[in-house]
């Protein structure tokens, strides 16, 4: 049974996260990464980001640690994981740390490597899971069911990151789904003073787009 301790739900407050090479030396030095079973620390752990979503720090039955799961997929996954008699060791947030070898990858499949824009230092990759199950590894992400749309403009086709965006949306219809009004009703003119007030604050909410905001979106 799953003891109430045993799951910690954290909604992330706001931080600043900085990624260069001093911060990849720190990690490694720290042994992120590295380790099996109760010594495995994952890369990536639940406080390095700047989220507000919701996150896990869950002690895993069959590692006996502290688990760091990034989402609620992810967490039921590792229930499912953790209470499979085909488990050996679940560890989450793996990294793909040779950074060479992975920039060597994605150059083989024409995808662009991330760096940093600030640094310029290149990304650490991870998988969600890597799986010990008997007879080797499986190595496992865990993403909501993206939709694909055909693109328009070549240049954009067969990229499945773009192919997943929504479509773009003409001017007219983002001044009318970023457009706020504020709610009129002629009767209250008539309501005393103190509830008038009260419904002067509908202002605050009221919002008109800018062309600035429209060349933002597009």
């Amino acid at each position: 049974m799953i003891k109430k301790y045993d799951i910690g739900v954290v909604d992330m407050a706001k931080r600043t996260r900085i990624w260069n090479e001093a911060k990849y030396r720190k990690y490694l030095a720290e042994g992120r990464g590295q380790g099996e079973l109760m010594k495995y620390k994952p890369w990536v752990q639940v406080q390095d980001f700047p989220s507000k979503g919701i996150v896990s720090r869950v002690k895993g039955r069959t590692t006996g640690r502290i688990h760091h799961l990034m989402s609620n997929l992810e967490l039921r996954y590792f229930l499912l994981l953790d209470w499979s008699e085909k488990t050996i060791d679940i560890r989450e947030q793996f990294p793909l740390d040779e950074i060479s070898d992975a920039i060597g990858i994605a150059d083989a499949c024409g995808i662009r490597y991330p760096y940093d824009n600030v640094s310029g230092f290149p990304y650490v990759l991870t998988t969600d899971f890597l799986i010990t199950v008997n007879g080797g590894y499986v190595a496992r992400a865990i993403k909501p069911k993206a939709e694909y749309r055909e693109q328009v403009i070549p240049e954009y086709r067969g990229n499945p990151l773009i192919e997943a965006l929504p479509d773009i949306w003409p001017s007219e219809q983002v001044v009318q789904m970023l457009s706020e009004k504020a709610a009129y009703n002629n009767g209250e003119r008539k309501l005393d003073i103190q509830y008038r007030m009260h419904c002067i604050y509908r202002l605050f909410r009221y919002f008109q787009p800018l062309e600035q905001h429209i060349d933002i979106e597009q």
